[in-house]
């Protein structure tokens, strides 16, 4: 298929892919200092942080293969397909997901440290948890995007036989 004259794609793709090779590195340190850590100071609570965080993060990584991957279509001049469709449907529940890994590491810290944050007054006014909320907005969000997409392309098949 043909490159498309997307700049702002092109940008996007260029700063995704090095977001993308930095959160590996950045993946695979984390991997090595939570087995040092692990292993030096046993600690169950702390090592159940740890899984919590290195699946986040894994989710994360393969939400960002999936996004690379739409990226692609985009400079390809062909957006609108059922692997976009299945792309977004997977960040969605990807980020659902994540959303509720969020929530179990709240709790966890909730038992942990007897302290939790959701909302409420603190010292320089209203405090909000928002991350508690914001993959799962996200989730929904690309859940909704893959049903325009699937729309789009149902439409672009039908305009197709019409032709």
């Amino acid at each position: 298929m043909k490159k498309a004259g997307f700049p702002t794609a092109r940008a996007l793709s260029a700063f995704v892919n090095t977001f993308f090779i930095i959160s590996i590195i950045v993946f695979l340190l984390s991997v090595i200092a939570i087995v040092y850590s692990s292993i030096t100071y046993p600690n169950w609570e702390n090592i159940i942080i740890y899984l919590l965080f290195l699946t986040a993060f894994f989710i994360a990584l393969i939400t960002m293969i999936k996004l690379r991957q739409i990226i692609r279509t985009i400079l390809e001049g062909e957006p609108f397909t059922l692997e976009n469709v299945h792309n977004f449907r997977t960040i969605g529940i990807l980020s659902l997901a994540i959303g509720a890994i969020n929530f179990i590491f709240t709790l966890v810290s909730i038992i942990k440290d007897r302290q939790l944050v959701i909302f409420g007054l603190g010292e320089g006014g209203i405090i909000l948890n928002i991350g508690l909320f914001l993959f799962i907005f996200f989730g929904l969000f690309a859940l909704v995007l893959a049903e325009i997409f699937k729309l789009s392309y149902q439409i672009k098949e039908e305009n197709k036989l019409t032709i």
